[in-house]
């Protein structure tokens, strides 16, 4: 099985969400579990969300960590697009549980955001989003893949 460790990590994350009996665990609790598993990890999330909580757990993949809607949203989110253009144009999901899912991610876009609204490559990503219902595509939820790919990392269906 490909990202075992990970994947545990979001298991265990699930078993004391419903241990609990709570929607989550508290984020100081997740922040503690993470990095007791990669000490490497760090919080990715601009500023304090509302919804979900981001982790860089190895050097392209995070760990996001919310409510049980909003992961299911993110994951019909993802769907949407056919599976034979999905990964071009969003970032990978590759396991899911209740309250996390592993992602793919990629590197901060080193333009403004006006620069960004105005490349062709995120106009794109703006014309699928549309063509599949998906609200959302902004460029704080873009990032750069490689050296020249924009790839949604985040979405919501309408």
């Amino acid at each position: 099985m490909r990202f075992r460790k990970e994947y545990n990590l979001c298991k265990v994350i699930d078993l004391i969400s419903d241990i609990n009996r709570k929607n989550r665990m508290p984020h100081k609790m997740f922040r503690k579990l993470v990095v007791l598993l990669f000490p490497k990890a760090k919080n990715v999330t601009k500023g304090t969300s509302a919804f979900k909580t981001v982790y860089r757990i190895t050097d392209k993949l995070v760990v996001n960590y919310g409510d049980h809607k909003h992961i299911i949203n993110d994951k019909k989110a993802y769907n949407r697009i056919p599976p034979n253009i999905r990964n071009r144009h969003f970032a990978e999901i590759y396991r899911h549980t209740k309250y996390t899912y592993l992602q793919k991610f990629g590197d901060d876009i080193k333009m403004s955001k006006e620069e960004i609204k105005k490349d062709k490559r995120f106009l794109k990503l703006k014309r699928i989003g549309k063509k599949y219902r998906l609200g959302d595509i902004r460029p704080d939820n873009v990032k750069l893949f490689g050296k020249r790919t924009f790839k949604i990392i985040d979405a919501n269906p309408k």
